[in-house]
């Protein structure tokens, strides 16, 4: 046989090898997240999210029956972007067709954009660390406490993180020198765009994967790296064009992604005193529950960004300390806190389980130099320290953070490596 076609051979059974184990991935994300809906308790089942009943689900039924992208009142629905309702209203479309249950179809909708996300995991580590770590990643990524939890709640993070992790992974291709790195930037930049139109804390994604290739980029030129980040940005910025030219149309205004944010931004400098239906009270000290008691008296005033930047520095010049410690509260709440303020010291003791070991992860990768992981602490903590300042913003809540926190998944592989080594000394001795 030629050695051309030996070399075939052993590339199609290599593309057979890791096709194998990226179906293995998905179906074995696929089971976790079943196993995990068959034993959560039942006073656990039920969705805590309000956003659903009250925006989602009535925006998407109009789109199915052709009112188009509109509330129940008949105004533009732009509170939040459109990708949600218009998945929703798939989902909706296809259980009429087939005469499922409406329910059963958004159940299997969540296994497939679980099973992505996981594939997607995978094959990102994969690159980096060989089918072992890909494996370790995807198994840490999958069996996530707080992403099962997300599962269940009719939330957009999990289509989101789907088409997240699949920016990423088609990025960290075109980033470290693919033939065709051009079309793979474009590709990346077009799920960013997606991503962000199913949840607009994506907004800077396009802009900090643009800054991250030319930092990471070191082996090509400026000018050459300038034009490819360009083109990933390009490709990011047309898919969200149509829906802000949309939007201005509507409304004739310049709306970044959605009109929720403002109140959303209120919502975090009062989140412990204006308790919803839903919210049980939140210990925090005194002087900032004065201060957000302020804040309400002052709500009426704060209709724009900078209206409430303007209230901020005053309070900022009055009680420096309370302002300070109102955001050293939310730092922290970002890790744990939830929107109901239930379960959050149980949830603190299983995230600083996570954290040691993130921590660990950390430091290993940052004290071997190792070509295959070179930019890949960047890469990861810049996107979690993005979500971080995005939650510290608005609602301090972990749900925002958990698509961020799922890239830790990442560097998982090197405490496996680490303790493999430290094992191997000892045996040598």
């Amino acid at each position: 046989m030629h050695k051309a076609s030996l070399d075939n051979c052993k590339a199609t059974g290599s593309r057979r090898h890791l096709f194998l184990h990226i179906a293995g991935t998905f179906l074995l994300s696929v089971i976790i997240t079943l196993l995990f809906w068959v034993v959560l308790p039942a006073n656990f089942k039920q969705s805590d999210n309000s956003d659903y009943a009250a925006f989602y689900e009535p925006v998407a039924r109009n789109i199915l029956d052709g009112s188009g992208i509109v509330q129940n009142n008949g105004s533009a629905a732009i509170r939040y972007p459109p990708g949600y309702p218009i998945l929703l209203a798939g989902i909706f479309g296809l259980a009429h067709v087939f005469g499922l249950p409406e329910n059963l179809v958004h159940s299997g909708f969540i296994l497939l954009c679980m099973g992505l996300s996981s594939m997607f995991v995978f094959l990102l580590a994969q690159k980096i660390w060989g089918m072992r770590g890909g494996w370790l990643s995807a198994l840490f990524f999958m069996t996530y406490p707080f992403v099962l939890w997300l599962t269940k709640q009719l939330n957009s993070e999990v289509p989101f993180m789907a088409a997240f992790y699949a920016s990423l992974y088609i990025f960290w291709l075109g980033l470290k020198g693919h033939k065709n790195a051009w079309i793979l930037l474009l590709l990346a930049g077009i799920l960013a765009g997606v991503a962000m139109l199913i949840r607009a804390i994506a907004i800077g994604a396009g802009f900090l994967l643009f800054g991250l290739f030319l930092a990471l980029k070191k082996d090509t030129p400026i000018k050459p790296r300038f034009l490819l980040a360009l083109v990933l940005w390009l490709g990011n910025f047309l898919v969200v064009l149509p829906w802000q030219v949309w939007v201005y149309g509507q409304s004739g205004q310049v709306v970044l992604l959605g009109t929720n944010g403002v109140p959303s931004i209120r919502d975090g400098l009062t989140f412990a005193v204006k308790l919803k239906n839903y919210r049980q009270e939140i210990a925090i000290p005194a002087d900032v529950a004065n201060l957000q008691n302020e804040f309400v008296a002052e709500s009426a005033s704060m209709n724009s960004f900078g209206e409430i930047l303007e209230t901020l520095g005053k309070h900022f010049v009055k009680e420096p300390m309370a302002v300070i410690e109102l955001y050293l509260i939310k730092a922290a709440r970002s890790w744990y806190g939830t929107d109901s303020g239930r379960m959050e010291a149980g949830i603190l003791i299983i995230q600083g389980f996570y954290g040691v070991l993130v921590f660990l992860a950390t430091i290993g990768i940052w004290r071997v130099r190792n070509p295959r992981t070179e930019g890949l602490l960047l890469f990861i903590w810049g996107f979690v320290f993005y979500f971080w300042l995005m939650t510290i913003l608005v609602l301090s809540i972990l749900r925002y953070m958990t698509p961020a926190i799922g890239l830790f998944a990442l560097l998982i592989p090197q405490l496996v490596n680490i303790a493999s080594h430290r094992l191997s000394l000892l045996r040598s001795r």
